[in-house]
């Protein structure tokens, strides 16, 4: 089974929080239209004016706060599918990053897509939560089987 969730958007995600190495906490509130990637070995989240920058083997946990799942998505002419089995990736710009990252931040997976369709397949992924970037937009899913 496969469920996704939704674009990090403010009224879906009121905030991030991550606990660190260290045993501190770190809440991250969002708002405007937030996007939250992994780059260069860092968690970054781009929030209003604000851009927070982490170093990623700092972060032992990264939790959305107020989450609301959804079946399918949509952003900027691009949607997301969920058949079941795979992520359907519709009206992608050409040359399109997609990206698939464990919840360490670890890149899996990386594709450039130059066809406006793509299908993500879920068949290669154990259970879990995993980062789905595109084009620099995070979506996060979560795998079960």
């Amino acid at each position: 089974m496969m469920m996704l969730g939704a674009m990090i958007h403010a009224q879906e995600y009121e905030s991030v929080t991550m606990t660190m190495v260290n045993g501190s906490t770190t809440v991250v509130t969002l708002s405007g239209e937030p996007t939250i990637k992994f780059a260069d070995g860092k968690l970054i989240i781009v929030t209003g004016d604000a851009t927070a920058e982490f170093d990623r083997q700092n972060i032992l946990r990264l939790n959305y706060n107020v989450v609301a799942g959804v079946e399918n998505i949509s952003r900027d002419n691009t949607t997301i599918e969920n058949n079941g089995s795979a992520l359907i990736f519709n009206n992608l710009p050409s040359d399109s990053d997609i990206m698939v990252y464990d919840m360490s931040g670890r890149l899996l997976k990386n594709y450039v897509v130059n066809g406006k369709s793509f299908e993500l397949p879920f068949d290669n992924l154990s259970s879990g939560i995993y980062i789905v970037s595109v084009n620099g937009i995070s979506t996060k899913i979560s795998v079960t089987r």
